[in-house]
């Protein structure tokens, strides 16, 4: 096993991907980093303690309960941080199977070179190969057994229900989930629905909000303005609300979130991106954002749109990336109301003007 795909099984262990049970056998290929890592998640777990683990944890334990073991300190430390940056998730179940089915192709081309050089050939023993690894295999399940284990995972935590004040987005989409796109004109109210979204969505799971345009002390005053001024209010909504300015941090900050979130991006035309390659860059991000969908996250996009065209700004990627869109205009240009168009929806057949949304206060939208 090389070191990069170690590193990945590893920290998929950590974060509780797959049971450290399960490289018992698998460990003694391991570097002695990578051992040592192996015992510091096998210690967490006698002292019962669950996953997900954190690499400074690890560190920790390695440094005062097996005092590294013989290796270098720095050396120990320059492989938690490349682990680290691994991007891994329920996926590495996958990557670890194609090991093991490139294991036991090895195994089977060592013994039949072996046999053929003594000139006996043992079919059972050969066969004993091949049925070991279907043994091994995983059954394959139905789509009805799939979505009951990933109702069972889940725990009722898939759809966010959106509340009297968005009636009609609720009743067209049963509630939050997927990939949404929310675009609009600056003005249009794309930020303010996104943010109401998000405080919603903080109610049942963690948020993470990455706003390159407004500070963090804007949407702290935003949130207080919302709920009167109640500053109690305000720290109860944002309890599980993060924001973040720098976006490119957002793989990294998923991995260390306990169950599925909502990942909200204002705006994607903000996103960093080369100025000779914006378009594929842009591509670069939707495809991650929408990797990010396919492990459970809810993910909100905010778009731009085309000047005098109406649509989303920069690629097709982002219609095609959302799995409900909708465009935001301001009625005679009154910035207290928002018609709210459906540009793209797979939650149903509807298309076109769905509801007018009106700011009770500068910062909440009702119907």
């Amino acid at each position: 096993m090389n070191n990069q795909l170690e590193q990945s099984v590893l920290y998929a262990t950590l974060l509780g991907h797959i049971p450290y049970e399960s490289l018992k056998e698998t460990v003694k290929s391991f570097t002695k980093e990578g051992k040592l890592v192996w015992k510091a998640v096998e210690w967490f777990s006698k002292q019962g303690q669950s996953p997900p683990y954190t690499v400074q944890g690890v560190e920790l334990v390695c440094g005062e309960t097996f005092g590294v073991a013989g290796t270098p300190r720095l050396e120990f430390e320059g492989y938690l941080r490349e682990m680290s940056k691994r991007v891994v998730g329920k996926e590495i179940e996958a990557i670890l199977q194609s090991a093991s089915d490139n294991l036991m192709l090895l195994d089977l081309n060592s013994e039949v070179v072996k046999q053929m050089t003594s000139h006996f050939v043992d079919v059972p023993k050969l066969q004993g190969i091949l049925e070991k690894a279907v043994s091994q295999a995983p059954k394959p399940s139905n789509l009805a057994e799939e979505m009951e284990q990933e109702k069972e995972e889940d725990r009722g935590a898939t759809r966010i229900a959106l509340g009297p004040e968005l009636k009609s987005i609720q009743q067209e989409t049963k509630g939050l989930h997927g990939t949404w796109v929310i675009g609009g004109i600056t003005g249009a109210g794309k930020s303010t629905l996104a943010w109401q979204l998000a405080l919603i969505a903080g109610g049942s799971r963690q948020v993470l909000y990455y706003d390159m345009e407004n500070t963090k002390r804007v949407l702290y005053d935003r949130t207080v303005e919302l709920y009167g001024g109640s500053v109690d209010e305000a720290r109860e909504a944002l309890r599980y609300v993060c924001v973040r300015t720098e976006p490119r941090t957002v793989f990294r900050d998923v991995q260390r979130l306990e169950s599925p979130g909502l990942i909200v991006m204002d705006s994607l035309q903000k996103l960093p991106a080369s100025v000779n390659m914006k378009r594929e860059t842009m591509e670069d991000w939707l495809a991650k954002l929408d990797r990010l969908k396919q492990k459970g996250h809810t993910v909100i996009i905010l778009s731009q749109l085309n000047r005098g065209e109406g649509n989303y700004k920069g690629t097709n990627d982002i219609e095609h990336t959302a799995d409900f869109g909708i465009i935001l205009e301001n009625p005679m240009d009154n910035p207290m109301l928002s018609d709210v168009y459906i540009e793209k929806n797979r939650h149903g057949i509807k298309r076109g003007f769905l509801c007018q949304l009106r700011r009770r206060n500068s910062w909440l939208f009702t119907e």
